[in-house]
């Protein structure tokens, strides 16, 4: 994570280089473009998101209520979680490869390739630096299409679980098998 973010900033401060060239220096325009993409990638630091789990009970006891809801998934279905229903939902991941890409990578990379282009500002650390977006660009794309793959392979075999296990019928927590309870809450989930 340290390297990361020391080639992050690397890449921020190589971004302030194109300054000393002659021909940008001339150009207000440019100049104006280069500053307002260079505040827009420190927008990347506002919108950091940190994963968050749910804290484990360690005493190891369970609850009545817990015991019941232990027992009902043991003969539960495979259930598609509603979030992965939707391929569009944004995890913790790809909200973090959206902002690395949108707020930094990809708009350093067309300023650079625009600047080497339309200006013939080529240095060897001006080409690094393009040649490194370029490459973290296709990364972040790859790992992006892997992300959704995966969803969407957990959800097709979820799918085809529930179509070969049939439908389950599933006590609710007031009602027990063991204690006798009622009968009448049972639900059938496919």
């Amino acid at each position: 994570l340290l390297l990361v973010y020391i080639g992050t900033a690397a890449d921020i401060v190589e971004f302030f280089e194109a300054f000393k060239e002659e021909v940008v220096k001339r150009d207000r325009m440019l100049i104006k473009l280069i500053l307002t993409i260079w505040t827009w990638s420190l927008l990347q630091f506002v919108l950091v998101i940190t994963a968050q789990r749910a804290r484990k009970d360690q005493s190891g006891l369970l609850s009545g209520v817990n015991q019941r809801r232990k027992k009902i998934s043991e003969v539960e279905a495979p259930v598609i979680n509603e979030a992965e229903e939707s391929y569009c939902t944004c995890t913790p991941e790809i909200f973090g490869i959206a902002i690395s890409m949108l707020l930094q990578d990809l708009p350093y990379l067309i300023v650079r390739l625009f600047m080497m282009i339309n200006y013939d500002t080529t240095s060897y650390t001006n080409i690094f630096f393009t040649l490194k977006n370029t490459l973290v660009c296709t990364l972040l794309t790859y790992r992006l299409v892997v992300v959704y793959w995966e969803r969407f392979r957990r959800i097709r075999r979820a799918r085809k679980a529930l179509r070969e296990a049939g439908p389950h019928v599933l006590l609710s927590d007031d009602s027990d098998p063991e204690e006798g309870g009622g009968g009448g809450g049972g639900a059938i989930r496919r």
